[in-house]
């Protein structure tokens, strides 16, 4: 909820941007342990991504949704509005635009089928 204390527009570019970068890290992490062959060639990967995303405090929308689902039962919290407003929303848009333009994007853009002319 720091983003809220930024307050505006440069609170949520923010949040999209960490958001963005988070679901790219999410997404490398999850590619390339599909290309990996052994346990470690999974597995390395796997923690560097995560250890970035975890040291760079991006955001990824599911999480925070169950970060926040665990905190309001106690009565601590921001709030469902200020959650949705502040984090869930803007940290959700994010993750869509860094999966389509920083994963999918460049991986079908480098692994798509070459023409012979």
């Amino acid at each position: 909820m720091h983003y809220q204390q930024t307050g505006g527009a440069e609170g949520w570019f923010s949040l999209v941007l960490s958001g963005m970068l988070g679901n790219w890290m999410v997404g490398m992490a999850a590619f390339l342990a599909v290309m990996g062959r052994t346990i470690i060639d999974k597995f390395v990967p796997i923690v560097l991504a995560v250890s970035l995303f975890v040291a760079g405090n991006f955001q990824h929308s599911p999480a925070n949704m169950a970060y926040f689902s665990m905190i309001m039962p106690t009565g601590e919290g921001p709030g469902w509005w200020d959650a949705m407003r502040w984090n869930i929303l803007p940290a959700g848009i994010g993750n869509l635009l860094g999966g389509s333009l920083l994963v999918a994007l460049p991986l079908w853009y480098g692994l798509r089928p070459k023409r012979c002319e």
